[in-house]
């Protein structure tokens, strides 16, 4: 009799590894979908962001040709290009300004993590221990035979693995 249940303990664990291994590639398979789209997101935003500034820029371009062209039919085209040089200077003093003072600002401290998404990965694997654990001792403590073996030799083949990969 002891033959027959060493034989099915090790088709519950076969099959639970199995099911491990499916939730695994699962867990994997949707985490890389999930990163996939939100890198194409990215890139598609930072692609947008880059047409509006080149359009900005362009537009920026346009308004100091009219500003030249009106100062030109006025007063000459030096002294039309010395209002738009000056112009550009004083915009360029200004952008500078606000650099410095933001370089002076103190750093705002950092958020308080949301949904978890600002947390370490550290402190993501040791709450994903504790859940493990706090699931084990409950199936210990008020489990069946057959869980309570299933779980220490999980618990045996995850120490064996996880031990493996350092």
């Amino acid at each position: 009799m002891r033959p027959a249940l060493g034989g099915l303990a090790g088709i519950g664990i076969s099959n639970l590894m199995v099911q491990l291994r499916a939730h695994v590639d699962d867990l994997r398979a949707r985490a890389t979908a999930d990163v996939k789209d939100k890198a194409q997101t990215f890139a598609l935003v930072a692609g947008l962001a880059l047409l509006a500034g080149i359009f900005a820029l362009l537009t920026v371009l346009a308004g100091l040709a009219v500003l030249y062209v009106v100062l030109a039919e006025r007063y000459g085209s030096v002294t039309a290009l010395a209002v738009v040089g000056a112009s550009t200077a004083v915009v360029a003093v200004l952008l500078l300004v606000v650099a410095m003072q933001k370089m002076k600002s103190p750093k705002p401290a950092k958020a308080a993590p949301i949904g978890g998404f600002t947390q370490s990965a550290a402190d993501l694997k040791s709450n994903a221990v504790n859940a493990t654990l706090d699931s084990a001792v409950t199936t210990m403590r008020s489990g069946s035979r057959e869980k309570v073996l299933g779980t220490l030799a999980l618990a045996v083949v995850l120490g064996i693995v996880m031990g493996r990969r350092g």
